[in-house]
Order: C-alpha cells, then sequence, then structure tokens
C-alpha cells in the first residue's frame, strides 16, 4: 500500500496541473484513470508506467 498527495494548480483557459508526490507510481496512474478526461504526463519514467499499464490492458482485452 502506498500514499500520494497532490497540488493542483492553473495552467490555462481549459487546463490545469497535477503536481503529486507519491510512493508508488501505481496511486497517480489509476488517479489520471478515474478522472475521465485527457491528461499529459512526465516524467518519462511515469510515462512508460502509463505504457506499460496501457500494454496490460490491451493484452486483457484482445484475448
Amino acid at each position: 500500500m502506498g500514499s500520494m498527495a497532490g497540488v493542483v494548480e492553473p495552467a490555462g483557459p481549459d487546463r490545469c496541473r497535477l503536481t503529486m508526490t507519491s510512493t508508488s507510481l501505481d496511486w497517480p496512474t489509476q488517479a489520471l484513470g478515474n478522472v475521465g478526461a485527457e491528461f499529459e504526463v512526465g516524467p518519462p519514467e511515469f510515462a512508460a508506467h502509463v505504457r506499460e499499464w496501457d500494454a496490460r490492458f490491451l493484452r486483457a482485452t484482445s484475448q
């Protein structure tokens, strides 16, 4: 089990920036998936983690 904290800041007319601190990359990945909106991720190691989740879900649905 991990923990997560975040701060939301305005980043444009229809955008915001969520900065998170987490003990696991799984927590922010799940949180962003639950939002139900388009999003961009960074840094590169987090983007790679999101791609791993993507691949896992694609494998699960392509059988």
